[in-house]
């Protein structure tokens, strides 16, 4: 019995220290085919992030579950997917030892962000929401234009890898990108797919795998998509890829991406084989490409089905059908070859204004890259401005810029001490970024209309006739219709129409139908008809219709109809309609009619008719109807509606899932109190019928009864104190006040006003009961 015993605790340990060291990874995939109005449409965003899906699910050990794909997202939708997934996390690390993430993203970017649509992510804020997942291992790998400026925006440097051994004690992060800061990140038709991802896709079913130790790592994956990318891209139109990467790692191990070791459909490609190797699915598409050399063995991990493999070897192509099978090892070795083209690329960057054609070189299926055809392509530039226009405007502006810049530099320098406009072009961009020779810098920018221009325009001070288009203003800008800062703003903008800012707001924006900000808005937004910040609000919104935040907001929002805010909110918002925040908010909502928040919630809710929090509350509900989760503060309405209540309910009509306040009403129905019909005989009636609802300590009681004679009947309402008696609560003591009036059955209902009024007996009853059966809860506890 003794050994039993050791040997079925031996066994318990052991099991719960295997359990100890699980792990369990996480993934979540973004592509964006859609980079504005300005910008080439991709084709293969969406594929790509698929295509990785699959390869993490097969071989990188991410359950299908655990796996988030977005396609076209707004910049909100990723931070509300990012947020979810910390939620997950922390949610995952209560029963694993550690937890891992893959963050993906393929699709447009310039040097300051990721690009959705005619929305930004800036870098630092993606940075930030990857930095913020509570897990000990997070992987971002960022596909697109300028994508290495995410890597700079931290002081990223290339390193040399460090990684070991496992991964077992491995924390950090790193980040993998497809192009240099200042490099164009590019998508092939020939591969269906963005050179980068298709070559991390390749290196990760095996081709990476240099030790052949049927594991990939991630400084294996990351050298062999560097060499390839670089060798693929140099004859291209757009010039040559340099991906980038930036670890922060700590522990001691190697960080295993793929194991080909956990797929049974694998395809071996012999030491006799030697060549530049292409295999495409049956669907036509190149699921792998790499260069194999004699002497050594490559296993690629794939999905089952028909392939097509080709070498191209010695200015030859050979070829050979294989059909990989589940549970089965299929090898190919040169007796299997028979002896027996295009590369379009679209940068993922592009301007899609005025075209003029250029040429490209096209690649064949070699290594060689040799100039097989030349492919007419559409290569955008700049829009041709009016000539004559332009010079009028800029005489003018040069005339008058000597005579205002001294008043504009000074009057800047006095409401902007902190970004004076005294400092030189080369000052600027140093803070900006980018290359001086990029921008047009202009103390003053006038004219009657401008658009966009080969240079971006940064400006102190601005005036616009009808309609401006400027890149930065650090000052002023003025315009009789509208005006439209791309990027940054720091000062004043106002427009009778709208005005429209970049990534960046800082200071005051005005007009009289909009204002939208495609980024953060510090300061102050007043509009006649709404204000928009699609990045968020620190700051003041003001509008006589409405606003919307599209993401966390710090500050106040005030609007005559209603105000949205779809991120998290700390601050007012004030409306004489609603309030409605997707997020968690802490802070005051006032609403002449309703206040929703899809969230938590700490600080105070008022309304004249509605108040909903979809999650908990720490604070006060005023209103008629009140709506909550869990209650840590006090509802106050004629209907309070909650889930489980540690605080109080003041109501006519109080309804909570679980009870542990004190709920004061007429009517208090809890999930967990006092909910059951009675049947009793008194003095007065025959037979009496009741129903008893509210808390474990506090009910109410409605009931009717009827007399022996069938000649009256009762109508009563009573209100108790339940008191158990003993631990075990079995025995239990009930007091009980009653109010009833007593109804002739065989008179009108209107005799009260003939005969002076409805009897009432008013009493008090006091009662000991014993709990003989328990009923069976209704209540489905979680299983762990």
């Amino acid at each position: 019995m003794k050994r039993f015993l050791w040997g079925f605790l031996a066994i318990f340990i052991f099991t719960n220290m295997y359990a100890s060291q699980t792990a369990r990874r996480f993934a979540i995939l973004i592509g964006a085919n859609d980079g504005g109005a300005e910008r080439v449409q991709l084709r293969y965003a969406y594929s790509d992030a698929e295509a990785l899906a699959r390869v993490l699910e097969e071989l990188g050990g991410v359950a299908p579950s655990d796996i988030t794909i977005l396609r076209d997202p707004q910049p909100f939708t990723v931070v509300t997917e990012m947020d979810g997934l910390s939620r997950r996390l922390r949610e995952a690390k209560k029963f694993n030892a550690r937890v891992e993430v893959v963050v993906y993203y393929s699709g447009h970017s310039d040097e300051m962000g990721l690009l959705f649509g005619e929305n930004r992510l800036p870098y630092s804020r993606f940075r930030d929401l990857i930095d913020n997942l509570p897990a000990e291992l997070r992987i971002a790998v960022v596909d697109s234009c300028s994508s290495g400026a995410m890597t700079r925006t931290k002081g990223g440097k290339r390193l040399p890898p460090f990684l070991m051994d496992t991964s077992t004690s491995m924390k950090g992060y790193a980040f993998l990108t497809s192009s240099s800061a200042t490099e164009a990140s590019q998508e092939s038709d020939l591969i269906q797919g963005s050179f980068f991802t298709h070559y991390l896709l390749t290196g990760l079913r095996g081709a990476a795998d240099a030790n052949q130790d049927g594991r990939v790592t991630l400084n294996e994956a990351y050298q062999f998509a560097f060499d390839e990318t670089l060798a693929r891209t140099q004859n291209t139109i757009a010039g040559p890829q340099h991906p980038t990467y930036d670890i922060q790692m700590t522990g001691a191990g190697e960080v295993v991406l793929t194991d080909l070791r956990m797929t049974t459909s694998t395809l071996v490609l012999a030491n006799d084989v030697a060549g530049r190797v292409f295999v495409r699915n049956q669907d036509n598409r190149l699921v792998a490409e790499l260069n194999k050399l004699q002497g050594k063995e490559v296993r690629l991990g794939l999905e089952e089905g028909d392939y097509m493999v080709t070498v191209a070897r010695d200015g030859r192509l050979y070829r050979s059908e294989v059909t990989v099978k589940s549970g089965r090892v299929v090898s190919l070795d040169n007796r299997r070859f028979k002896s027996t083209d295009a590369l379009y690329a679209v940068n993922k960057g592009l301007v899609a204004t005025t075209t003029t054609t250029t040429t490209t070189t096209t690649i064949i299926e070699d290594d060689y890259y040799e100039e097989a055809e030349q492919t007419p392509v559409t290569t955008p530039q700049p829009a041709k401005k009016n000539d004559s226009l332009d010079k009028v405007i800029d005489d003018f502006a040069a005339g008058i810029a000597n005579v205002v810049r001294n008043a504009v530099d000074d009057t800047i320098d006095s409401v902007f001490p902190a970004r004076k406009a005294k400092r030189s072009p080369e000052q600027i961009m140093a803070e900006y970024g980018g290359n001086v020779a990029d921008y047009t810098y202009k103390a003053v920018d006038f004219g009657i209309y401008t658009g966009p221009s080969a240079n971006m325009t940064v400006t102190s001070f601005g005036v616009y006739l009808l309609f401006g288009y400027v890149n930065r203003i650090n000052g002023f800008g003025i315009a009789g219709i509208g005006i439209n800062v791309l990027e940054e703003m720091n000062g004043f903008v106002f427009a009778p129409l709208y005005t429209k800012t970049g990534y960046k707001t800082s200071g005051f924006q005005a007009a009289f139908g909009f204002n939208k900000a495609n980024g953060i808005v510090d300061g102050v937004q007043t509009a006649f008809i709404f204000n928009e910040a699609t990045m968020g609000v620190r700051g003041l919104q003001l509008a006589y219709i409405y606003n919307v935040s599209s993401m966390r907001m710090y500050g106040m929002q005030t609007a005559y109809i209603f105000n949205t805010a779809s991120g998290n909110v700390r601050g007012i918002q004030v409306a004489g309609i609603f309030n409605s925040t997707i997020g968690n908010m802490v802070g005051i909502q006032v609403g002449g009619i309703y206040n929703v928040i899809k969230g938590d919630m700490l600080g105070v809710q008022t309304a004249g008719i509605f108040n909903s929090v979809t999650g908990s509350l720490d604070g006060v509900q005023i209103g008629l109807v009140n709506a909550g989760g869990d209650i840590g503060g006090a509802q106050v309405g004629l209907v309070n509606v909650g889930g489980d209540i540690a605080g109080i309910q003041v109501g006519l009509v109080n309804i909570s899932k679980t009870m542990s306040g004190v709920p004061i009403g007429l009517i208090n129905i809890s999930g967990d109190g006092q909910n059951h019909l009675k049947f009793w005989i008194d003095e007065t009636m025959f037979i009496n019928a009741g129903f008893s609802f509210g808390t474990k300590y506090f009910y109410s009681t409605v009931y009717t009864g009827l007399k022996e004679t069938s000649e009256y009947m009762n109508f009563g309402l009573g209100m108790g104190v339940h008191i158990p008696l003993g631990t075990k609560e079995r025995l239990f003591m009930r007091f009980e006040g009653m109010a009833e009036s007593v109804i002739p059955i065989d008179r009108e209902l209107a005799w009260w006003w003939q005969d002076g009024g409805i009897d009432m007996i008013v009493r008090g009853r006091l009662g000991f009961g014993i709990k003989l059966l328990k009923w069976p809860s209704c209540v489905k506890k979680k299983s762990t």
